[in-house]
């Protein structure tokens, strides 16, 4: 993986408007080499795309780009004076700081992935007093499309409840 030369020809000869990040360092397969960046970019339409070495990294980066994704939002309605610069109850940032995941759920072993396993049944729970406080509704109970309804209802008044 990290910085080997038929990864890089392969970022190269990609289209410029496609955005990478080859964050391999410690990686110690090729797998990258088999991938077709030109399907990823043309068949499912892809424009950017960040490479990691680990499930759990990848997880923090989702976390992060959706994290500050929130933060250049609530930055920028504050410079178009949508929003006042303070207000009572609010933090520096925005409210949108939390992740609202199913139970029974595993995605890693970094701080940020424990912090949306779940903490009650999941191998993470002695973290439970260190980890970042997230919201959890229960996973569906079967495996047809109507198991999820319930589920899908949960998260929609979670996120109602929490949302600012």
């Amino acid at each position: 993986g990290y910085n080997k030369n038929n990864n890089n020809n392969n970022i190269s000869t990609t289209n410029t408007t496609t955005t990478t990040s080859n964050n391999y360092e410690g990686c110690t397969t090729d797998g990258f080499s088999d991938m077709d960046l030109e399907k990823m970019q043309h068949e499912y339409k892809l424009t950017k795309v960040f490479f990691s070495d680990s499930g759990s990294i990848s997880v923090e980066v989702a976390m992060k780009m959706a994290l500050q994704y929130w933060f250049t939002l609530h930055q920028q309605k504050q410079q178009n004076q949508i929003i006042p610069t303070t207000t009572p109850n609010t933090t520096t940032t925005t409210q949108k700081t939390k992740f609202l995941s199913l139970r029974n759920g595993y995605h890693g072993d970094t701080f940020g992935a424990m912090s949306v396993c779940d903490p009650t049944n999941g191998m993470h729970s002695m973290f439970a007093g260190i980890l970042a406080q997230q919201l959890f509704v229960p996973s569906p109970t079967g495996p047809h499309p109507n198991d999820a309804v319930e589920t899908l209802h949960q998260m929609e008044r979670t996120l109602r409840l929490h949302h600012h």
